[in-house]
């Protein structure tokens, strides 16, 4: 195996005042709602709405989070790496991250503490224009001990909105009404279920037979008692 198919970090005696270590990533759309999801700052609802308006202050505030789990990765995977404990941080939030922007973290060794084996690093990060969006600091807890361990391959993670009916929908618009059989609504969801479709010009609902007529006042009236109750 290559160096880049291991993880080893380095430990407290090993790193020396001026060391860094960067890590680049590209900021995306799934990214922002994972994120967000997993912390817990929104529902799927919130992100379908959040879809359209990409000025949303949630999704502002998921993309700032976002460059700082970039530092977070750069500490605990680079410098100092495995074993490390996170301690505090202090962050500004410069500029704004874009989906599509290319963040580079930054991480510089700036003070080095005997006792705990307390690291204090300067902490940056640069969009794909040089600019800075995020400056800070970090300290953490540098591991005493070597590890040295084969990467295993990331996980493909995806979020899933479960907004295919939605989808499903959108796709039927601006198109006529289907002339369609309802076939024995015996029920009260089974007569919803067409009055729904119905109003959604999904279909123009025909019965027949001999209680044709009496499907039709049905339907006219379960229509009206809907509008007037909801």
């Amino acid at each position: 195996m290559t160096d880049t198919e291991f993880i080893e970090n380095r430990t407290f005696d090993e790193i020396q005042l001026g060391d860094q270590a960067s890590l680049s990533r590209t900021l995306s759309a799934a990214d922002i709602e994972l994120f967000a999801l997993v912390s817990g700052e929104e529902s799927p609802s919130d992100i379908e709405a959040d879809r359209v308006d990409s000025e949303s202050p949630r999704r502002v505030v998921a993309r700032g989070l976002w460059g700082s789990g970039l530092i977070s990765a750069v500490l605990g995977t680079e410098l100092p790496g495995a074993g490390t404990t996170y301690l505090g941080q202090s962050l500004r939030f410069v500029r704004p991250v874009d989906v599509g922007d290319v963040i580079t973290a930054t991480v510089t060794v700036a003070e080095k503490r005997i006792e705990g084996c307390v690291l204090v690093l300067d902490c940056r990060c640069v969009n794909q224009s040089g600019e800075v969006v995020i400056t800070g600091q970090a300290e953490v807890g540098a591991p005493c001990e070597k590890v040295r361990r084969p990467r295993m391959a990331s996980p493909d993670v995806r979020v899933a909105a479960h907004d295919g009916y939605r989808r499903l929908i959108e796709r039927t618009q601006g198109g006529d009404a289907l002339a369609t059989a309802v076939a024995h609504p015996c029920s009260a969801a089974a007569l919803a279920a067409a009055v729904d479709a119905a109003e959604a010009r999904l279909i123009d609902p025909r019965r027949s037979g001999s209680d044709a007529d009496f499907f039709l006042q049905a339907l006219h009236a379960f229509t009206q008692q809907k509008q007037q109750y909801g």
